[in-house]
């Protein structure tokens, strides 16, 4: 009984805060951060976030906008649970491994295996694994320490805990993928 009020309670409180949110985004002058256009039409909804696509370029940006530690706490919440592995593994990876070698044969085109590659938002590096099959030597960085550390001790990559402003500056890579990562951007 209890659960089922509390669904009911964090739904109705999701559907709240969605309403809140387009109030507050129709107040707003956002600009592309591409162009510098103002006109953004809704292309798809999954409450509470929405994306709007610029008419001009094309670019989507995900709303409502949240601040970077929200961003940071959010990401961390979903992604280090222990659950999301394995609901990974068994849902999403054997659709995007076809996807990810649809990619590598793609990338082949400007840079050959063996090529220097960095993964942005990596997880727990499971494209990173399928490229060094292939043959590219790779890294990635990855925001959820968790997940960095499970790239490290299922797969041994190196993932580097952090975000792509940590990396160091000597370092030079043939290669930067960000597989669905820029949705996660503020």
């Amino acid at each position: 009984m209890k659960t089922m009020f509390r669904d009911r309670l964090h739904y109705r409180f999701k559907k709240w805060g969605y309403a809140y949110h387009k109030l507050v985004r129709n107040m707003q002058q956002i600009k592309c951060p591409a162009c510098n256009s103002q006109d953004f039409q809704i292309a798809t909804i999954q409450k509470p976030f929405w994306v709007e696509i610029c008419n001009n370029c094309g670019l989507g940006l995900t709303f409502p906008i949240r601040t970077v530690d929200v961003q940071e706490n959010e990401h961390s919440n979903l992604y280090s649970r222990d659950i999301f592995i394995n609901e990974y593994m068994t849902n999403y990876a054997p659709y995007l491994e076809k996807s990810f070698m649809r990619g590598l044969v793609r990338l082949s085109h400007y840079a050959k295996p063996r090529a220097k590659l960095l993964d942005v938002g990596c997880g727990f590096g499971y494209f990173l694994n399928l490229a060094r099959e292939a043959g590219y030597t790779v890294e990635g960085v990855e925001m959820s320490k968790i997940l960095a550390q499970e790239g490290k001790e299922r797969f041994n990559i190196n993932i580097i805990p952090g975000s792509i402003s940590e990396i160091q500056a000597s370092k030079s890579y043939d290669i930067l993928t960000a597989w669905d990562m820029l949705e996660h951007v503020i």
